[in-house]
């Protein structure tokens, strides 16, 4: 169920669907990095959709190219887990793994994770694709969203995604945009899918997400310091640290609420 809902939430036209089930054998042939990797596949994932194939020809938007990527078609997959441990790790693995820019879909019990990648063309193999960073959602329950996930469900339709798009690089970038943004809403309260940018994905989303996670645990590091010092110059200068930290995430909240951070 969990799959289904989210899959609905596309708004996939008819022509692009394929629903075809990939045998577990065909995806460990594919290049993985070693003999561990294809065994955590092999045991963690129950089963494995092609949900659809979004090309030009189905969906209406011209493919892309340029001397780093191509475009030609993304696949939408859906992996139902057996548990949902290492399931980020199995994202980055399927990514890798499958040869086209994935949107991939991975529930485990009542949670699913929505994940992208982008790929680009390896600069130590002729003919070959690698994966750039995956970028993930947070578990979430499609039945009962709470109301960023259910926003970011919303926004996740493919005509909403395509509004903007000129191709499908920007099409699989804005749904990159989607994922930032429901990340950087568990920070702000609120979920902003932030206007396309010309550079390509919500960069400023992105890197604040990434310094209020960095500050976080550097929060965390400090409080436990603190609560260890026996020293009270020390221990001043510690919590100045951690004033300062703590400044520093409530004004990049802020910013996730307010405009695109910088």
């Amino acid at each position: 169920m969990s799959i289904a809902a989210v899959i609905a939430a596309l708004g996939l036209p008819d022509r692009a669907r394929v629903d075809r089930r990939v045998p577990k054998k065909t995806l460990l042939e594919q290049a993985l990095p070693g003999p561990a990797d294809r065994r955590l596949l092999g045991d963690a994932i129950a089963d494995l959709l092609w949900v659809a194939s979004l090309k030009p020809e189905t969906i209406g938007l011209p493919a892309f190219r340029d001397t780093e990527r191509e475009y030609a078609e993304i696949a939408v997959v859906a992996a139902t887990l057996r548990a949902a441990r290492r399931a980020v790790r199995v994202a980055e693995l399927l990514h890798r793994a499958i040869p086209y820019p994935v949107l991939l879909v991975a529930t485990a019990a009542d949670s699913a994770r929505v994940s992208i990648a982008h790929k680009r063309t390896s600069r130590g193999e002729d003919g070959r694709f690698v994966a750039d960073e995956v970028r993930t959602t947070a578990p979430f329950d499609p039945a009962t969203p709470d109301p960023a996930a259910c926003a970011f469900l919303r926004s996740l339709a493919l005509a909403s995604a395509a509004a903007y798009a000129r191709d499908l690089f920007e099409l699989y970038d804005a749904w990159a945009a989607r994922i930032d943004a429901l990340a950087a809403a568990a920070i702000s309260g609120e979920f902003r899918v932030p206007p396309p940018s010309p550079t390509g994905g919500a960069a400023g989303t992105r890197e604040a997400v990434a310094s209020w996670d960095e500050a976080t645990r550097e929060l965390a590091s400090l409080r436990s310091r603190a609560g260890r010092e026996p020293g009270i110059a020390r221990r001043i200068e510690l919590n100045l640290a951690i004033q300062r930290l703590e400044a520093r995430r409530c004004a990049l909240s802020e910013a996730l609420r307010t405009e695109e951070p910088r």
